[in-house]
């Protein structure tokens, strides 16, 4: 009976998620496009968490 390895920790993606947010408004104030900074931001995050999540569950 062999013993079953140790599950990793899954990784949070939510400060990713989060620094890329802030950098996309901080790009869209630098370029006078705010929401369009917003929306980048937004999706790049949600592109790093679906890719955290994808590496997470192939781990496990």
């Amino acid at each position: 009976m062999a013993d079953t390895p140790p599950t990793r920790e899954p990784v949070g993606a939510g400060a990713p998620f989060i620094l890329l947010l802030v950098a996309g408004v901080v790009i869209g104030l630098a370029t006078g496009q705010v929401t369009l900074g917003f929306i980048g931001g937004a999706l790049a995050g949600i592109a790093v968490g679906v890719l955290l999540y994808l590496r997470d569950r192939r781990r496990s």
